[in-house]
Parts: C-alpha cells; structure tokens; sequence
C-alpha cells in the first residue's frame, strides 16, 4: 500500500526537524552555559536553562584573555588558508571536469578516497609529535 504524499511529507520533514535538533543540541546547550554563573556551572545539579543569565562570562573572555587578537589570528589564517584553496581547487576542478586526460578516472578515485580519510588521522601524529 502506497503512503499518501501528505503523511509521507509530514514524516520526512519530521525525522529532519529531529535530525537538527539533535545537531544543534550541543551548541545550544554551549550557548546556555555560557550565560550562567560559574557557581550555576559547577554545581552537581545539572539543569539546562540558567537561573539567572549572566554576561560576565563574555566580558572577562574579552578583557581578560584578549580574545579579539585570537579571533583576528584566526581570522588571518582562515583566510589565507581559503585563498591558496581556491586558487589550487578551482583549477584543478575545471580540468577535472572539462578535460579528457589518460587518467582521469584514477585521479577522480584518488580524490575521492582522500576526502574518505578524516583530517584527525594526519593530525594525531602531529600531536603525539612523531
């Protein structure tokens, strides 16, 4: 028996509006800790909306920790970074795309296998230092 298309629709939008809660639980849930005082956040019960809403958390990052530098720094080498991969990606993808070259296939199969790898497996040995 065939679903109708409404109850079908009703279903899939509902499993994705689940889906995104679920990914968006975390941040949410990092969001409300940062409004909370530290005495709200180290307390061993564990509640999910702060008592009382605090910015000081926000005011002591920046003041304290001089944590506009670090976005700066930040921001300067994500944007390098993005600059150097488009200006390789963008190449590459067009000849990849447009052109018939002996190879090509295997060149494809690579690419893809790369983006199989996650990044962690090159980072680990950085941080074990090896």
């Amino acid at each position: 028996m065939k679903h109708p298309p409404a109850l079908s629709r009703v279903l899939s939008l509902t499993l994705l509006l689940a889906g995104a809660l679920v990914i968006m639980l975390p941040f949410i849930w990092l969001i409300l800790v940062s409004l909370k005082p530290a005495n709200e956040i180290f307390s061993p019960e564990i509640s999910f909306l702060p008592t009382r809403i605090e910015w000081t958390n926000y005011v002591r990052a920046f003041v304290e920790v001089d944590l506009d530098r670090f976005l700066l720094n930040g921001l300067i080498v994500v944007s390098g970074i993005l600059f150097f991969q488009i200006l390789f990606a963008v190449p590459c993808a067009y000849a990849l795309s447009q052109r018939r070259f002996p190879g090509r296939q295997l060149v494809f199969g690579m690419i893809l296998g790369a983006l199989l790898v996650p990044f962690h497996v090159a980072a680990i040995p950085i941080f074990l230092g090896l």
